[in-house]
């Protein structure tokens, strides 16, 4: 009975070392790199991700740095949207029940620049490439989630619109939802 606990013991303590060390093995350009790939993709616009930093435990977290999505084809060179930081943090242990608890979800000095061009067109649409409307799904196993902390600290919204020639701007945009 006691070599079974030692051997326990040590299976736990090397899971509990692969938790803490496999996250720094992975430089943090390949978690940026998959995350631009993924977003350009889902969006159908460029978009780009600065220095990313990911925890496992206690919670599953990632951090990005000044990232930005860029405006379509027509709409200037700003980006549409861009960011000094993101931070969004998912408890680990519900996740092995299949429920998805946001613990923290922030946008640091988000800046988002919608505009209406004066044929209509405007850049908050996403005409994603080989999109198709989505198709109702079978349902399937219980899926459970919730939403902690939902933030944005000192954001900036403005609204071009170029037919009418009026720019509307909110500034130091604060904003919580828990």
């Amino acid at each position: 009975m006691k070599r079974i606990l030692i051997i326990g013991g040590a299976v736990l303590a090397l899971l509990a070392a692969a938790v803490f060390i496999v996250p720094q093995l992975i430089p943090a350009e390949v978690y940026r790199a998959k995350i631009e790939e993924e977003a350009s993709k889902a969006l159908g616009r460029p978009v780009k991700v600065g220095t990313v930093s990911v925890g496992i435990f206690p919670r599953i977290e990632a951090k990005a740095a000044a990232s930005t999505i860029d405006n379509p084809d027509g709409f200037g060179d700003a980006p549409f949207a861009s960011m000094k930081e993101l931070r969004a943090a998912v408890k680990l242990w519900p996740l092995l029940f299949q429920k998805v608890e946001i613990e923290e979800f922030v946008l640091v000095e988000p800046n988002i620049a919608l505009v209406q061009l004066a044929d209509g067109r405007n850049n908050w649409t996403f005409e994603i490439p080989g999109a198709k409307p989505a198709e109702p799904t079978q349902p399937g196993g219980e899926f459970a989630g919730s939403l902690g902390d939902v933030r944005i600290e000192n954001g900036q919204v403005s609204y071009d619109d170029r037919k009418t020639g009026t720019v509307h701007k909110i500034a130091k945009l604060n904003l919580n939802a828990n």
